[in-house]
């Protein structure tokens, strides 16, 4: 009995000896687990820092890139703007000039009318000016002609009366020189108005074949 009671006691007390070991284990453990966590916990959150760090510069980036970009569509934009306003005041000028050329073309045209009626007009002024001067010259060769048939029958009728036109001159005229009398017969020669007052001036028989001879050259 009592060696049985001993083992069973020896038994107990294994038992209660490993349990208590099994429980000392347990709690020495316990802390291990903690450091580890805390170890984790502490990386995990410096991996967040890190993380939040690089998307903070990111986004300074981005923020940056973005003023940029708003900066250059903001100058575009504006060039735009003025390239456009340029281009309306050019097309403005453009329709302007192209109205006033048309305006010069129209005026123009009444113009070249103007002065084409006046080309016409001077034309036939210029007709007439050439039917008129070549009757004037017809005029003037049959005058020409006249005066030299008249002439010429002057000259033959002072030939023929020449001695009784001096001696009448001498009664009028006194002292007048036979020379003196040919200058003033040359004079009326010149001057073919006076031709018919020269003959008026002959003696009568003198003015008779004067104005035979011119009548039948005339028919003649």
């Amino acid at each position: 009995m009592t060696l049985r009671k001993t083992a069973c006691w020896s038994s107990q007390d294994t038992a209660t000896l490993s349990a208590a070991g099994i429980n000392m284990e347990h709690e020495e453990g316990v802390p291990s687990r903690r450091k580890d966590l805390t170890n984790s916990l502490e990386q995990k959150i410096k991996r967040l820092e890190k993380q939040r760090q690089e998307l903070l510069e990111v986004n300074q980036q981005w923020d940056q890139q973005f003023r940029n970009m708003k900066e250059l569509y903001e100058r575009k934009v504006l060039e735009l703007k003025t390239k456009l306003a340029a281009t309306e005041d050019i097309h403005t000028l453009e329709k302007e000039q192209k109205q006033s050329v048309t305006e010069g073309d129209r005026q123009l045209e009444k113009e070249k009318e103007s002065l084409w009626e006046e080309l016409q007009a001077l034309q036939k002024e210029n007709k007439l000016l050439k039917e008129s001067n070549a009757l004037a010259n017809r005029k003037k060769e049959h005058y020409a002609c006249e005066i030299k048939r008249l002439n010429k029958a002057l000259q033959d009728a002072l030939t023929i009366g020449s001695s009784s036109l001096l001696e009448g001159s001498k009664k009028y005229k006194g002292r007048c020189s036979h020379a003196e009398m040919r200058t003033k017969v040359e004079s009326h020669k010149q001057q073919p108005d006076y031709q018919w007052n020269a003959l008026n001036q002959l003696p009568p028989h003198v003015q008779y074949k004067a104005h035979g001879s011119s009548s039948e050259r005339k028919f003649n």
